[in-house]
């Protein structure tokens, strides 16, 4: 079995690139540490769970098809340069290039840095290059997305609250008003 595996490393198996990208997920604002986060000097659990979902969203079919629009990404998975076992198959299904796509990226949340590293691998290193510089650009804009979106919610809770302090003012001068004229 050993001299089968080494002959098809050997003289088959096409050559692999990897390239990475490590980033981290964090707000430009400033943000209310919790109670556990300044013990310990932790990330906030809102941090935490933005790089979840964007470690999520690497591997995810919207990234895929993300990729697709902007790369011929079937095309350098469909490689001469890759061997017959590693290729991505002729008429495959988005559902099909899902799965081929995660078994040829690793993405690492690492909790105690706060990063998130991302490997991927392709047959010629150009290839790695750019998916891994796409995957950055399209990762930041969801991070732009995600901060823009919790700004917003919190404009329209803050408006919300404005709006109910106003009406008990209002309330409150009209019992006063109210109690005066008694």
């Amino acid at each position: 079995v050993m001299v089968i595996a080494a002959l098809f490393y050997i003289f088959i198996a096409a050559d692999r690139y990897v390239s990475e990208a490590r980033f981290a997920v964090r707000s430009n604002e400033a943000q209310a540490a919790d109670a556990l986060g300044m013990i310990t000097g932790l990330p906030s659990s809102a941090t935490v769970s933005d790089s979840y979902i964007v470690a999520d969203y690497i591997e995810s079919r919207d990234m895929v098809i993300e990729l697709e629009k902007r790369l011929p990404l079937r095309e350098m998975y469909r490689s001469d340069d890759a061997d017959y076992f590693s290729r991505l198959g002729g008429e495959v299904t988005l559902e099909d290039l899902v799965a081929y796509w995660q078994s040829r990226i690793d993405v690492y949340y690492d909790s105690t840095k706060s990063t998130i590293a991302v490997e991927v691998q392709a047959f010629a290193p150009g290839d790695a290059e750019r998916i891994a510089g796409e995957i950055v650009d399209i990762t930041r804009r969801l991070v732009n997305d995600l901060s823009a979106q919790a700004r917003r919610d919190a404009v329209e809770f803050a408006a919300s609250e404005v709006m109910r302090a106003e009406l008990r003012v209002r309330g409150a001068r009209e019992d006063m008003l109210e109690f005066r004229l008694t």
